[in-house]
């Protein structure tokens, strides 16, 4: 099992406060990144697209390949457009 590196709670301020910026980037261009990432989960970093994937699992092993911790990184999905929701 990897080990995981402890953070602590200004660090996690950090990351909070900066996946906040990244989600407001990603809802200002909400129209333009569905289109362009439709089907797919991309990873958010300092509101620049990092990595674009079809599953999760995937999109971790790009974002560790760029030796980033998948915690620091805000990751949001953009199902197909012809994908129904019963709930």
């Amino acid at each position: 099992m990897e080990q995981v590196a402890e953070i602590s709670e200004k660090q996690e301020i950090e990351i909070l406060n900066a996946g906040i910026e990244d989600a407001k980037y990603v809802d200002e261009n909400f129209k333009k990144f569905s289109r362009e990432h439709e089907g797919k989960i991309i990873a958010v970093k300092n509101k620049s697209i990092i990595a674009s994937a079809d599953t999760i699992d995937e999109l971790v092993e790009k974002i560790r390949a760029k030796k980033l911790d998948p915690r620091t990184v805000y990751i949001r999905s953009f199902p197909p457009k012809d994908l129904i929701f019963i709930l």
